[in-house]
C-alpha cells in the first residue's frame, strides 16, 4: 500500500477535526443550551481554532443545525429501506427497527442527542421544527403508506394511530433509555440485545397490523 499523500493526509486530518468538533460542540450544546455556548469554549474543547469552525460549519448557528440533524449519529428516515414494495410486510417491519435502532450502537454520544433535543423542546431555537418537517412528518408518512399498502385500505384516523404506535415503540428505546437501562438493562446492553429487540418489535408491528386488518374486516361484514 502506498503511503499516503499530503493531500490525503490533509483530508484525513480535516474529517477528524470537523468530527471532533462535531461532537464537543454536541455535547456543549446538550449541556448547556444554544444561548449559553459559545464559539470558543466549542473550539477549545475541540482543541481547535475559532476559524476552524467558521470554515466547516460557517458560524454557532450553521454547526448548530448540522450538530442537530448530524446524519451519522441520527439514522436519516426517508434513507430507510423499510419502504421497498418488495419487502414482505414482516421484513419491512423487522428491517425499520433494525435501522431504527442502529444509532442506539454509539453508545453515550446518543444519549448526548437525546439531551439536545429535550433542550430545544424548553429552549427552541426553531431547528426542531425544520426537522419535524424534513423528518419527521416524511417518516411518518412512509410508515402510513406501508401500511396502507399492506392492509390495502386508504389513509384514515387508524391508519395514523396505528403508525404512532408502531413508530412509538422504537422511539420510546430512545426517550426511555435510562429507565429501560434500570429496568431491565439486558434488552439493550448488547449490539446483540438491539438486534434481537428490533427482530422482536418487528414481531409485535406485526401483531397489531394483523389485528387491525381483521378489525377492519369484521366491520366490513357487520361482525364489530
Amino acid at each position: 500500500m502506498s503511503p499516503p499523500t499530503p493531500q490525503t493526509a490533509s483530508r484525513t486530518d480535516g474529517a477528524e477535526a470537523r468530527q471532533k468538533i462535531l461532537l464537543c460542540a454536541l455535547k456543549l450544546f446538550a449541556e448547556k443550551g444554544y444561548a449559553k455556548t459559545s464559539v470558543r469554549q466549542i473550539a477549545q474543547s475541540a482543541q481547535v481554532n475559532v476559524s476552524a469552525i467558521s470554515y466547516y460549519f460557517t458560524d454557532k448557528a450553521g454547526l448548530y443545525r448540522t450538530v442537530f440533524s448530524w446524519p451519522s449519529v441520527i439514522a436519516r428516515p426517508c434513507e430507510y429501506g423499510f419502504t421497498d414494495p418488495a419487502l414482505p410486510l414482516g421484513e419491512a417491519l423487522r428491517q425499520f427497527y433494525m435501522e431504527f435502532f442502529q444509532p442506539l450502537k454509539m453508545g453515550e454520544v446518543v444519549q448526548d442527542v437525546m439531551k439536545l433535543r429535550y433542550r430545544e423542546m424548553l429552549e427552541p431555537t426553531g431547528v426542531w421544527e425544520q426537522e419535524i418537517e424534513s423528518e419527521v412528518k416524511p417518516h411518518h408518512a412512509a410508515m402510513i403508506q406501508l401500511l396502507c399498502r399492506h392492509i390495502g385500505v386508504e389513509e384514515d384516523d387508524e391508519i395514523h394511530s396505528l403508525a404512532t404506535g408502531c413508530i412509538g415503540m422504537a422511539v420510546h428505546l430512545y426517550v426511555g433509555h435510562k429507565v429501560i437501562r434500570s429496568l431491565s438493562p439486558q434488552l439493550i446492553d448488547s449490539f446483540e440485545a438491539l438486534d434481537r429487540i428490533a427482530e422482536r418489535y418487528g414481531r409485535y408491528a406485526l401483531a397489531m397490523i394483523t389485528d387491525e386488518k381483521s378489525r377492519r374486516a369484521d366491520v366490513r361484514e357487520g361482525k364489530a
